[in-house]
């Protein structure tokens, strides 16, 4: 299963904003009783009305 998010643009590095929130669900038991495995595909800065945005792509293979 694919998913999208919009993450505002930080200041220093995109990549460690994906980093954490990514660890924050490999952390979650609960989650990760019912996926095996969320990654990051590709990310992008996209605009969204007047504001500057980051979208991220993830892959979330669930537990059979």
């Amino acid at each position: 299963m694919d998913f999208g998010m919009i993450l505002p643009l930080a200041s220093e590095e995109r990549s460690d904003s994906v980093r954490k929130l990514t660890e924050a669900w490999e952390g979650n038991e609960e989650l990760m009783k019912r996926v095996s495995v969320i990654r990051p595909l590709a990310g992008e800065r996209r605009t969204r009305g007047s504001n500057s945005v980051y979208y991220v792509q993830f892959e979330c293979v669930l537990r059979k």
